[in-house]
């Protein structure tokens, strides 16, 4: 027996591995390994995995396009070869490239799935900060979106870089858009990343980067993000306001935005929970006639750039209804030891709000914790103050 396995071994190294392999586990009996026929892709090929059922856009390029997208300043617009892509099948691979590419108006129809592989940066200032990052996408011209949602849209590891003068999720129809699925993609430079100023947006947001936009987040309903992080943005990082409701905020790094981190008003059913909030620019929580729950957040170093006292707190709550649990509250300046040590309050209370507090600390502050104006109803229980 050990023989024949000797000259066996001596045979199979002239064979194809795949062969190799396949003779061996048949000889001995074990079952074949699945595993040995799974196709792989190569950064830039032609095609994803044919088991996924998806097409790579870059059959669909001119030549001559492709090496655009793959230069340090892409030129043209590549917005037929997508369009062309999505008539053959609603599944698309980008794949990575030194350059990015540039779409412009492109309606995804219901069902479309847009993947790639990027490296999102942190922030993303200039154009340049997405070039090299992967599968990077922005906006052939500065007055049109680089795509008009339908329901039911996902992407996934997307780089996309837009321009102050439009929003990340524009509606084809002009009306609410819903089920859009967004996973490991960043969004910068827009009006709005994530969100519209002319509809609404039902989605689910996962491990997503938004940054250096006007406004990170806005106008979503029903909807759940989480593993995000929502910074820089130049105004709010996330902003609710009428009819924005029955949203889940769970495990978000907000923090370094313009204005405030959270901004919500006349909005209700509201839910953050398990993040981290800071040095935001007023107040590091704005609730004006809303409702909302606020559940195990750090909140620190909120109002950093103003000296107005409502606006240099942690939470300001004009009306409404809050229920605030498990917080922790910081004071500090910003990272270098420079600039102004905030906030002066952790919660600042005007004009008929009601508050429920318990199990807090709200000592994270340089003049009071709570600074409460008459007519409110304010519960604080097993807290530090």
């Amino acid at each position: 027996l050990e023989f024949r396995r000797v000259l066996f071994r001596s045979h199979m190294r002239n064979i194809d591995f795949k062969k190799r392999t396949f003779l061996k586990y048949a000889i001995y009996g074990f079952p074949i390994l699945p595993v040995l026929f799974k196709a792989k892709v190569a950064v830039g090929s032609e095609s994803f995995p044919s088991n996924d059922g998806f097409i790579s856009i870059r059959p669909f390029l001119d030549p001559k396009d492709w090496l655009d997208c793959n230069s340090k300043k892409p030129l043209k617009d590549h917005s037929y070869a997508l369009i062309n892509a999505l008539k053959e099948s609603n599944k698309i691979y980008l794949p990575p490239v030194k350059g990015y590419y540039l779409f412009q108006n492109v309606v995804l129809p219901k069902g479309t799935i847009l993947k790639g592989e990027s490296e999102l940066p942190y922030v993303a200032n200039d154009i340049k900060d997405i070039i090299g990052n992967g599968s990077a996408v922005s906006n052939f011209d500065s007055k049109c979106p680089i795509f008009k949602f339908n329901n039911h849209v996902s992407l996934k590891g997307l780089a996309l870089y837009g321009n102050k003068n439009i929003d990340g999720l524009i509606s084809a129809t002009g009306s609410k858009v819903s089920n859009i699925r967004l996973s490991k993609c960043g969004f910068y430079n827009f009006r709005i990343g994530i969100g519209s100023l002319s509809n609404y947006i039902k989605v689910d947001v996962e491990d997503c980067n938004v940054s250096s936009n006007n406004i990170g987040i806005a106008n979503v309903v029903d909807s759940k993000l989480t593993l995000s992080t929502i910074n820089a943005n130049v105004m709010y990082g996330i902003k609710l306001s009428d009819g924005a409701n029955d949203n889940i905020f769970s495990a978000l790094k907000i923090e370094w935005n313009g204005e405030n981190n959270l901004y919500v008003k006349n909005a209700v059913n509201n839910v953050i929970s398990t993040s981290i909030l800071d040095r935001s620019g007023k107040a590091g929580i704005y609730l004006e006639n809303s409702e909302i729950i606020l559940n195990e957040i750090i909140i620190r170093r909120s109002g950093g750039s103003s000296n107005i006292p409502k606006e240099s707190t942690h939470i300001y709550i004009k009306g409404g209804n809050a229920i605030i649990n498990n917080i922790i509250t910081k004071s500090g300046r910003n990272d270098d030891g420079k600039g102004k040590l905030s906030p002066d309050f952790s919660i600042y209370a005007e004009n008929d709000a009601s508050l429920i507090i318990s199990d807090s600390d709200l000592t994270g502050r340089s003049v009071d914790s709570v600074y409460e104006m008459s007519g409110n109803d304010m519960k604080i229980r097993n807290s530090k103050k």
